[in-house]
């Protein structure tokens, strides 16, 4: 028990400094020299509070990651309006094309093999990037109950305010918001259980 609580710290430290771009003097995001930035929120909704955990797969010039959200993240949003459960991913990326391919969600206790289920949805969205962009890629939220499903939907507006409190950034003038586009229409959205 104790070294599950200290890999999700790491895991959560490791993500928090992952979450800190490079800046110019007037404080507008820069990413390393010969590299974009991606800015992708993975959201989801669950009634199960403890264990949630969902992830988005991107494969690209770099090979394949995974983008992960738990109920401990949150998207943090302006004024009034309560915070997304989600995590809001800072992409350091080498120019060329990439897929968002697909979604995969775990829920239930991982000790009862009868209670843990694990989720696919495909996704099949691409988009590319050049050296030197800093793209907002959207937002794919996951609805966990019942009939799981995958969207991608731009969230820019709750996201930029997570940008500007959360990772120090001022200025947000230089991010293009560029939603990756469907590369195969017929794609399903129907759950895998496993």
């Amino acid at each position: 028990m104790l070294q599950r609580f200290m890999l999700l710290c790491c895991i959560g430290l490791l993500s928090a400094c992952a979450a800190r771009p490079q800046l110019t003097t007037a404080g507008a995001m820069i990413p390393p020299p010969g590299q974009a930035y991606g800015i992708l929120a993975v959201t989801f909704n669950s009634l199960d509070h403890d264990t949630t955990v969902t992830s988005v797969v991107v494969e690209g010039p770099w090979g394949r990651k995974e983008f992960f959200a738990s109920t401990n993240n949150y998207i943090r949003d302006a004024g009034d309006m309560p915070d997304t459960t989600g995590q809001l991913q800072l992409l350091t990326l080498p120019p060329g094309h990439y897929t968002m391919t697909d979604t995969w969600t775990r829920w239930g206790n991982p000790g009862m093999d009868m209670s843990r289920r694990i989720g696919r949805l495909p996704l099949n969205q691409g988009f590319d990037v050049k050296a030197g962009d800093v793209v907002y890629l959207g937002d794919v939220h996951v609805e966990v109950n019942f009939q799981p499903t995958a969207t991608l939907k731009d969230a820019h507006q709750r996201d930029f305010n997570h940008i500007k409190v959360m990772w120090g950034v001022p200025d947000t003038s230089n991010i293009q918001i560029r939603l990756p586009q469907p590369l195969d229409a017929s794609a399903s959205q129907a759950v895998q259980p496993q």
